[in-house]
């Protein structure tokens, strides 16, 4: 796919064009879109090297206080130390933080490989060593704060509060120990106690029960490695609950959540805390994670379509191609489970997938949002510096260039997924591969002809209120080839009132197994947790993967009457696609097709079997990822009048094609025939296939889990 010099190239030139600018500026991001929590520096600031050093790191700073202007505050002016005053938001020291810490990690990477990296007539590795003390020094303009510091100016001394300077404190010790040479090593002894007393100062302070704590490990191993006494029952605390957190399968519960956190939070830090700490002085606690990595890359290429595009799922996507440091990091450790030449493809194809072709650096800014900006993917801690999260990705160039890594064929090495095997067993020809993980409560689908993965997620708990975690978690399914859509009933289901207006959507989906072919889960709407489960609408779903697409036989149970409800499909990225429709006995089906924004052909289909009244096409504006203007095919339910049945089924199938060739009458209508159980427990389907897949809700409260 693409060497070791094309990564060196790409990384380059992610932080030339969007991060350094002159010798006296410190790292940052320059923003153009949307209104967020943390700041942004106009991205038309003149950029130039002469004039920003002419207007020097204090006028640097009295610009990005002047670009926080109309963002809250938090609190009013704080003292300094020594009676001046603090005036900065801590935001923007958040921001500064992660500008710093995130870029560096990058540029670590780089400077292993080659060491006299020079921009704008300086050399890279003096330019970080220069702002990473001046971020570590008191009385700096460009100081960042130590925890106590920050504790008693921004938190009224409390010494139990949390910080995002946790994290980069982490990603800075990370980069510190990988290019060691080039920056730490040339530090004065005085310098290097300034920097490793901040460095300190977090490793040591409150973290959340969580990721985190991953980083304050990695910083405590760069202290150790740096010759500076850490304690080691605090490591072995922190290494202990960081373990707790595992699940299985190779996931971890971050919080309530599954989600790439367990790929680019714990399989990326946890790797590199074995090589530089665990193995020597915790063996036991580096053998599990080592385990828990090789869990995961066994069967981790199923969230991947097979051309390496990732799925856009869960919080902080804004991170890309992050997701695939789990690789580079599993081959760090003493026994890895990777297949080299796959971790190299899936890598190198993910890393394409955002800078070959359709490069998100065209505007000369890393966007919050997914290939370009795009607001309701982006959660209120998001700031100008988040997606340099990205730079794990460039873990692979830790591994030497002889390493199988690099020199073996990106074609050789087996993909699980492709070559039809499951977590079940093999899969016939022509179908659909389903890897089924009951841990975290992912099915995750590949799809035959287009080459497309699907992500189903069972294990979900959001707040009512949480818009922005029902889009990113909620949905009944996200595809690498469609990216989720901002409207509520795009691949959900959504209670309306009699004109149309959404009520209620799920916040909740269960998981209740995989039987068959079929995947069960309970999709809850508005669940509270002071009412009983009877007094929600749920829908307990049944869904089973075609060749192109996916069947749903969904049971919905109204808590006091049948209401309204519709259910979308995926966004479709055409503002003007054909429309088309096609019907076979009271089944109805509607198609679109055109060329995607990048020119490829595609096409869509919804049809509906049983259950629904209507299908139609609707058209929204400022919703898709991809494309501003897009259709989202509807399928609607509107009771008569008044009915004392309070259950119903809905059958209905999107499926989609990468081509012009049309679908035909088996591929829109597979069903041939619904037989209903007596008792409203199940139902079964008679495929045009010759297949009969029976689906059982009989028993599912007591298979239920989150």
């Amino acid at each position: 796919m693409i060497g070791r010099e094309e990564w060196i190239r790409i990384g380059k030139n992610i932080l030339e064009t969007a991060v350094i600018g002159a010798y006296e500026t410190p790292p940052q991001i320059r923003r153009t879109e949307f209104q967020v929590s943390y700041p942004r520096v106009p991205a038309a600031e003149d950029r130039s090297a002469k004039a920003a050093a002419r207007r020097g790191a204090k006028t640097i700073i009295k610009k990005l206080r002047r670009a926080a202007n109309g963002i809250a505050r938090t609190g009013s002016t704080r003292e300094k130390a020594g009676g001046a005053r603090e005036t900065e938001p801590f935001e923007e020291k958040s921001a500064r933080a992660e500008a710093l810490a995130r870029s560096f990690l990058l540029a670590s990477f780089l400077l292993r490989e080659d060491p006299a990296w020079s921009v704008g007539g300086f050399r890279v590795a003096d330019y970080y060593r220069e702002h990473i003390l001046r971020a570590c020094t008191a009385g700096s303009a460009e100081y960042l704060g130590s925890y106590p510091y920050l504790a008693k100016h921004y938190r009224s001394g409390n010494m139990q509060a949390l910080f995002q300077h946790t994290i980069e404190a982490g990603l800075l010790s990370a980069g510190l120990l990988i290019c060691r040479g080039e920056v730490w090593d040339l530090y004065s002894q005085a310098e290097k106690d300034t920097v490793a007393a901040w460095i300190r100062s977090f490793a040591e302070g409150a973290t959340v029960p969580q990721n985190w704590q991953l980083m304050n490990m990695l910083a405590l191993a760069f202290l150790h490695r740096a010759g500076y006494p850490v304690d080691p029952q605090r490591m072995s605390d922190l290494a202990e609950a960081v373990l707790q957190d595992y699940a299985g399968d190779g996931w971890y519960r971050d919080g309530h959540s599954f989600d790439y956190y367990s790929l680019w939070g714990y399989q990326f830090a946890a790797p590199l805390w074995c090589v530089w700490y665990g193995y020597e002085h915790l063996p036991a606690a580096a053998r599990k994670f080592e385990r828990y990595s090789n869990d995961l890359v066994r069967t981790g290429a199923a969230l991947f379509g097979e051309d390496g595009r990732m799925i856009m799922w869960g919080r902080s996507i804004a991170y890309r191609n992050a997701v695939t440091a789990a690789w580079p990091a599993n081959l760090l450790l003493r026994d890895p489970a990777a297949d080299p030449a796959a971790a190299r493809k899936l890598c190198s194809q993910c890393l394409l997938q955002f800078y070959g072709e359709r490069n998100i650096l065209k505007d000369g800014v890393l966007p919050l949002g997914f290939y370009g900006t795009f607001p309701p993917a982006v959660q209120p801690y998001s700031c100008s510096a988040s997606p340099l999260w990205c730079a794990e990705a460039f873990a692979c160039l830790l591994l030497p260039p002889d390493h199988p890594f690099w020199s073996e064929n990106e074609g050789g090495g087996e993909d699980p997924v492709r070559s039809g095997r499951d977590r079940r067993g093999e899969t016939p020809p022509g179908a659909a591969a389903d890897t089924v993980l009951e841990a975290p409560g992912l099915c995750l689908t590949r799809f035959p002809y287009s080459g497309s993965a699907l992500l189903r997620s069972g294990k979900v708990l959001k707040e009512r209120s949480d818009r922005n975690g029902k889009l990113c978690y909620a949905k009944l399914c996200y595809s690498s080839d469609y990216l989720w859509e901002a409207a509520d009933h795009a691949q959900q289901y959504a209670i309306t009132d009699g004109t149309g207006n959404i009520l209620e959507t799920p916040n909740v989906l269960f998981w209740a197994g995989y039987r068959g072919g079929v995947l069960y889960r309970r999709a809850v709407f508005d669940l509270v947790p002071e009412k009983e489960m009877h007094w929600h609408n749920c829908a307990d779903l049944a869904d089973i993967a075609m060749p192109l697409g996916l069947l749903r036989a969904d049971r919905v149970t109204f808590c006091t009457e049948l209401r309204p409800l519709k259910l979308g499909s995926f966004g479709f990225p055409c503002g003007d696609p054909h429309v088309g429709t096609a019907e076979k006995g009271a089944a109805r089906a509607m198609i679109l097709s055109a060329a995607d924004p990048a020119g490829r052909p595609r096409q869509m289909a919804m049809t509906v079997f049983d259950g629904w009244d209507a299908l139609d096409a609707e058209y929204l504006e400022g919703t898709n990822p991809e494309s501003r203007k897009s259709v989202l095919l509807t399928a609607r339910f509107r009771p008569d009048g008044p009915c004392t049945a309070r259950r119903r089924f809905f059958l209905s199938q999107v499926i989609t094609k990468d081509s012009e060739e049309p679908f035909t009458e088996d591929e829109l209508f597979p069903v041939r025939d619904i037989r209903y159980d007596p008792d409203g427990s199940g139902c079964t389907l008679r495929l045009a296939d010759g297949r009969q897949i029976p689906v059982s809700f009989e028993g599912i409260n007591g298979r239920l889990s989150l």
